[in-house]
């Protein structure tokens, strides 16, 4: 069973990266000839600017992925709430992301990330070590996910850029389990908000920032002007309904 949860957590997680690059890779403005309009493929290159729509084939059930169930949700929520690792483009490799490297020590009981130091939530306010170790504690207390986080002891902040995960029990493979939607990263007492509040408007260091949006209906992005990868997302708004 547990093997399962675990198979069917990848799963999810390289179903929301796969979502994730097809935003980053964004979209020209529509064309007769472009396709998804006559079906016909578009051998205009990519530009900046733009709209991309994506219609979803379930509802959304909100920002707080632990109390996502649809397969949509999570592909919607990783593009705002970003977690520390990226699932490649392949949906099979990992990539920095927020974090720029990650080791583990000889035991395998005590995992080190190295933050980049230039990330910034889309209110420019700058992400440290503190807010991981917030949302670590909101990842383990998630009424659904929380038990997979339960083999984190403590995490520790030498610096803010220096996140440390003390296990229980030796683990060599907390990266993969930081790169799925469930271990997105918040700011630090959700920006002095409570957790409904922020989940109503949620706020994040992801390639996108929500615009509009409705439980169960259209949701509008913009582009997070903010975002540490400079050159993506190419388009400026996405829109799912």
């Amino acid at each position: 069973m547990i093997a399962s949860k675990i198979r069917s957590s990848v799963i999810r997680a390289a179903v929301a990266a796969t979502a994730c690059a097809l935003a980053l890779a964004g979209c020209s403005s529509s064309s007769p000839g472009a396709k998804g309009t006559s079906g016909a493929a578009s051998s205009a290159a990519p530009t900046a600017g733009g709209t991309l729509h994506v219609v979803r084939a379930e509802s959304f059930d909100g920002w707080d992925p632990d109390a996502s169930s649809a397969y949509s949700s999570y592909q919607t929520v990783y593009a705002v709430l970003e977690p520390l690792v990226r699932f490649g483009s392949d949906g099979r490799a990992l990539e920095p992301g927020i974090a720029t490297k990650w080791s583990y020590d000889k035991a395998a009981t005590s995992w080190t990330f190295t933050l980049r130091d230039d990330v910034t939530f889309s209110d420019g306010a700058p992400l440290t070590s503190a807010d991981v170790a917030f949302s670590a504690k909101v990842w383990a207390d998630g009424p659904n996910f929380g038990s997979l986080y339960a083999g984190i002891k403590a995490v520790k902040t030498p610096n803010p850029t220096t996140v440390v995960f003390e296990m229980a029990t030796p683990n060599t493979s907390l990266p993969v389990l930081m790169s799925w939607s469930s271990s997105a990263v918040y700011p630090k007492d959700f920006g002095g908000r409570t957790a409904k509040d922020f989940y109503a408007k949620p706020l994040g260091a992801g390639a996108f920032i929500v615009t509009d949006w409705s439980p169960g209906g259209r949701i509008t992005m913009a582009r997070n002007p903010t975002y540490y990868q400079r050159d993506a997302p190419i388009s400026t708004a996405s829109r799912s309904t």
